[in-house]
């Protein structure tokens, strides 16, 4: 509705006040596709931004299409999921090593004759299945999150058709490729956490995490040695196949936040040995380091060397398996761990855990003499 300046007194517009009109429109809508398209590449999407409907303005228009980079990332897949669910799957993955756990050493012993061999097995697949660990960032680049998980649950699912074949080259396959599926479960679980879950909850969701887990570490290695000693080899390796599918189901119905992976063209050059130096190069890494690896040694030590035990001192299989689940009783004691954490902090409850982990752990060693 601009009038012309050189007419003011006419109510009727001239042309070049229709030529203002024009103009206004056409650098709004430019300015409405600059914003737009500013707002599409800050988000990291690939495509064309397509033409408006401005036919009713006399502007022709074309397709501005988006500049192709390999750095561009494709825009992330799935929803943000909450502290149960994160804890729901951490369950359906416990499950799934549980079942055989206390069974893995119990057939190991039977067909290598000592628990010396069973060590020797089980710390060169640890050595080998470390090397894949820190070969993943190269082996799995360009690979979603979700897929890495999938992989996890096959290769878990897969060393259990092994394990039922009750041979000697098979245990040692099926052992490294079960460590393998571990690392794989482990590694995306854990970004998972901290895409979802915030720091300031983390004190409340890995305590439901534990807690949620407590049926299956106490359920899972009782019930695998019940079917080994009832049934035979092959009875737990069906379960761990049957908990693979039902944790497989559940993960993909879960759809969890899946940023896209970063193509290959954009990741600098790989080299693991410079990674360890880098790591370790970092106090705080340092220090969630050395947490997890103690944490892992006693727990390595007791999922292998507790069966055995039972085993040599006369006892049956059952009994080695419920020794098993009986120590998972403590798991929810986390959720009183968390409120210690949230009122002395996390530091002080994790060093006066490691020390009473190593005072009853001497007191057993003590009483087994």
């Amino acid at each position: 509705n601009r009038r012309c300046e050189f007419d003011k007194c006419k109510p009727t517009r001239c042309k070049q006040g229709e030529q203002g009109n024009a103009l206004f429109f056409r650098r709004m809508v430019h300015g409405m596709l600059l914003v737009r398209a500013t707002q599409n590449a800050s988000q990291h999407w690939r495509g064309n931004i397509t033409r408006l409907d401005a036919t009713r303005l006399g502007i022709s228009w074309h397709k501005f299409k988006m500049p192709s980079d390999n750095s561009i990332a494709l825009q992330p897949s799935g929803r943000k999921a909450g502290a149960f669910t994160i804890g729901a799957i951490f369950a359906g993955e416990s499950l799934l090593r549980a079942l055989n756990v206390s069974v893995i050493p119990i057939q190991a012993y039977q067909l290598l004759g000592s628990s010396q061999k069973v060590s020797i097995v089980a710390t060169s697949v640890s050595f080998l299945v470390l090397l894949m660990t820190l070969s993943l960032p190269f082996l799995l680049r360009g690979v979603r999150r979700r897929w890495v998980y999938t992989l996890g649950i096959v290769l878990i699912m897969a060393s259990a058709f092994i394990f039922a074949a009750n041979l000697v080259a098979g245990q040692v396959v099926a052992t490294l490729l079960r460590n393998a599926g571990a690392s794989l479960l482990n590694i995306p679980l854990s970004l998972y956490i901290m895409d979802n879950i915030s720091k300031a909850d983390l004190t409340k969701a890995e305590p439901m995490r534990m807690t949620l887990a407590t049926v299956s570490w106490v359920v899972g290695p009782a019930l695998g040695t019940w079917l080994y000693s009832k049934y035979g080899v092959v009875a737990p390796q069906i379960a761990v196949v049957l908990a693979g599918i039902a944790l497989m189901i559940g993960f993909w119905a879960a759809r969890l936040k899946d940023p896209a992976a970063l193509p290959p063209g954009t990741l600098a050059g790989f080299n693991p040995l410079s990674n360890l130096v880098r790591f370790f190069s970092q106090p705080r890494l340092r220090l969630a380091w050395s947490i997890a690896f103690g944490r892992s040694c006693f727990w390595s030590a007791m999922f292998i060397y507790g069966p055995l035990l039972m085993l040599e001192g006369g006892l049956s299989k059952a009994i080695a398996g419920l020794v098993i689940s009986a120590s998972q009783f403590t798991l929810p004691l986390s959720l009183i761990h968390g409120k210690l954490a949230r009122r002395f902090g996390v530091r002080v409850v994790v060093a006066t855990c490691f020390a009473g982990m190593a005072v009853l752990t001497l007191v057993a060693g003590l009483f087994g003499k």
